[in-house]
């Protein structure tokens, strides 16, 4: 057996309920019941986006750390590069053909380098560089 309750609801609500009410599979008990539930448990939906709350600042504070590190690697390799610019001298056109197959080594080199270190899950700062293969 369920409770009864009296209720006292304005005119225009209460038109408004009886006109949901008169929709096939719903009733005035049921709309109030869902209604009145919905509200109850919003209370415990407060309590969750609290605690989503603290979760999303502290995302959000990882995030902004990401991008004060990309910001500093961005800005690191453009004054490497920048430098490397100003010290490297021209290479003449002759010597261009080779120093070519040896600049394409090189990076092929580096780029094993750098795929056995992703390989390995190593993040760290290299403590030697690796011998070219």
């Amino acid at each position: 057996m369920k409770p009864r309750h009296d209720v006292y609801l304005d005119e225009n609500l209460s038109q408004r309920l009886v006109a949901l009410a008169a929709k096939p599979g719903s009733s005035k008990s049921g709309i109030i019941s869902a209604a009145l539930k919905a509200y109850l448990d919003s209370e415990g939906a407060n309590r969750l986006d609290e605690m989503l709350q603290v979760r999303l600042n502290r995302l959000g504070g990882r995030l902004e750390r990401i991008e004060r590190d990309q910001q500093v690697l961005v800005e690191t390799v453009a004054l490497y590069v920048r430098h490397f610019f100003l010290v490297t001298p021209p290479i003449a056109e002759a010597d261009m053909g080779p120093a070519r197959a040896q600049a394409e080594a090189r990076y092929e080199a580096f780029i094993q380098s750098v795929s056995r270190r992703l390989a390995r899950g190593k993040s760290e700062r290299p403590a030697r560089l690796e011998a070219a293969e």
